[in-house]
């Protein structure tokens, strides 16, 4: 079993496969270069460690709110005499597929694989040539970059492998980051041969990291080494920010190639932190890397939380057998 999956907090947003999703909301432009950053002594150094602590609190703070949400929707799940959502406006109410995204997409963009979006993403899926004519007629011609976002975002979310043309064209050559960013992320989760060609042009020629990094996740994904190497190059980059390093290693966990083993193994030596544990052990059960069995050992005999050391457990038994 895959256990990739079990790292939802900052990927588990698209069908549950790893969402770079940092990606793509917090960065417009590229990283500046090492010799552009600035230099002002004492103070600096204490603005980035005020910055740090700023950034892990937000990071547990999210945690928590996406832990406080699965719990609420494992129990409206289990609701025997739950009501259908209202939120979004149903078919029960008469509300079309149409009426229903534009509903979404005026929330903005801080509604994607909310709940919200997991119910019209449902809604679209009972009806797939309905949907796939509403998302690509948007991703084309609307005139509002929020619209064209949710549009890229649940193509992907359908993995429908007759979106990857305009998703192409959209990766492109689409004025807006964020929608580019969508659009190239969907072409790397969809991950047909059609999708190479857009993600290597896009992964080599655009302006925005984002756009750079996705593709090269997808590329990655389908065996291209130089997809591969940018993806590892952007996680031990200096210029990569720290809350963008787990994104991009989930994206190396999730491809999973034999070649990647060293850095899982070496989160697994010298990481306190469960985020990265957790996804340094998915990777390397997902590879069945028999050169981790040290280091899964030894967590069994650390002071790791319990549930590291019985995924750790796990892993041993799946790469043994």
């Amino acid at each position: 079993m895959n256990k990739i999956g079990i790292v939802p907090v900052f990927f588990g947003l698209s069908a549950g496969v790893v969402v770079i999703f940092l990606l793509m909301i917090g960065r417009p432009e590229s990283p500046p270069p090492p010799d552009s950053a600035p230099k002002e002594g004492e103070k600096n150094r204490e603005e980035s460690l005020l910055l740090s602590e700023e950034l892990e609190i937000e990071n547990e703070s999210l945690r928590e709110r996406i832990r406080s949400l699965e719990e609420e929707l494992d129990a409206l799940k289990n609701r025997p005499d739950r009501e259908p959502s209202k939120e979004l406006g149903t078919k029960e109410e008469g509300a079309d597929l149409h009426t229903q995204f534009f509903r979404l997409t005026e929330k903005g963009v801080s509604a994607y694989g909310g709940k919200a979006f997991q119910e019209l993403l449902k809604a679209l899926k009972e009806s797939p040539e309905e949907a796939r004519e509403l998302l690509l007629e948007r991703l084309q011609n609307a005139e509002s970059a929020q619209e064209r976002f949710f549009a890229a975002a649940m193509l992907e979310g359908l993995q429908d492998p007759k979106a990857i043309s305009e998703l192409g064209r959209a990766a492109k050559e689409d004025s807006d980051d964020l929608v580019r960013r969508m659009a190239s992320h969907a072409l790397a989760v969809i991950g047909t041969e059609e999708a190479k060609e857009p993600l290597s042009i896009c992964m080599n020629e655009d302006k925005d990291w984002g756009v750079r990094v996705n593709s090269a996740y997808g590329l990655a994904k389908l065996g291209d080494e130089a997809g591969l190497a940018m993806l590892q190059q952007s996680y031990y980059s200096e210029d990569t920010p720290s809350e963008y390093r787990l994104a991009i290693l989930g994206g190396l966990a999730d491809v999973a190639d034999p070649v990647t083993a060293p850095i899982f193994r070496e989160i697994l030596t010298g990481s306190k932190d469960m985020g990265y544990l957790l996804m340094a052990i998915g990777a390397v059960e997902k590879m069945k890397d028999k050169g981790s069995l040290l280091e899964l050992r030894a967590i069994l005999h650390s002071d790791h939380p319990p549930v590291i050391k019985e995924k750790a457990e796990e892993a041993i038994y799946t790469i043994q057998n």
